[in-house]
């Protein structure tokens, strides 16, 4: 990856914190935190679930699940198969422990105003990308396709990360470093994908670090899960059909 695409990618996060400051001000954003009267039994839980779903991303790793090569027509459709599969225990414990969804972000009270950050956030980046003139001129069926894959890996995945874990993390030792520990947990997460390509290992680690801090605030700002992973599934859209 060249300068002038982290240089882009730096702007663009930019503004994603800048927007959610601005949001964060009006009363339509506002909501309350939510709490864990239990909370070391709930980091324990989120632990224990993070390890099972590392070891899953592991294995597949070694078994050539998270390789390039792929049954489905996108690659990423693996990635998709693989967060479905992650998802199956944190659901679990969710529906055992009969908590409410909005204990993994799925907070009906913040749905709305989550959905219309979201939809800012995307505008933005369309903007600050320069494709709005290559939207008017016609997205192709496969890029439309490769766009829905997305949705649903960041849906998947921004459940797990930003929605259960973040917010029993945040809970317990504050945002600063609730982000900075679930930055690290994701990071790990994508590591065994990112093991496919050696040469680009340390700045992709490096880029999915930061990246998840600055969705880690979006989620902070929303309340609602749908505010990073729309955010994040057309931001790695736009990279891929550059």
């Amino acid at each position: 990856m060249d300068n002038r695409f982290l240089l882009s990618m730096v702007s663009e996060w930019i503004g994603v914190i800048a927007v959610c400051i601005i949001a964060g001000t009006s009363a339509r954003f506002a909501h309350k935190p939510i709490g864990f009267i239990y909370t070391r039994r709930e980091v324990i839980i989120a632990g224990s679930l993070t390890a099972v779903i590392l070891l899953m991303a592991f294995t597949a790793y070694y078994t050539g699940l998270t390789h390039n090569d792929s049954l489905f027509k996108f690659p990423e459709m693996n990635q998709l198969a693989l967060a479905a599969a992650a998802l199956v225990p944190f659901t679990a414990a969710i529906l055992i422990r009969r908590q409410p969804l909005k204990s993994t972000g799925l907070n009906p009270l913040t749905r709305s105003a989550g959905l219309r950050l979201s939809l800012i956030l995307a505008l933005m980046t369309v903007i600050l990308r320069g494709k709005v003139y290559a939207f008017l001129n016609g997205v192709e069926f496969d890029e439309v396709l490769l766009l829905l894959v997305w949705l649903g890996i960041c849906l998947l995945e921004e459940t797990i990360f930003r929605g259960f874990i973040q917010l029993r993390l945040v809970w317990a030792f504050k945002a600063p470093v609730g982000f900075l520990l679930t930055a690290m947990l994701f990071t790990l997460w994508r590591l065994p994908l990112f093991l496919n390509d050696p040469a680009t290992l340390a700045f992709n680690l490096g880029f999915t670090f930061l990246q998840s801090l600055v969705l880690s605030y979006v989620m902070l700002k929303s309340g609602s899960i749908f505010s990073p992973a729309i955010y994040r599934a057309v931001s790695t859209w736009l990279i891929l059909i550059n």
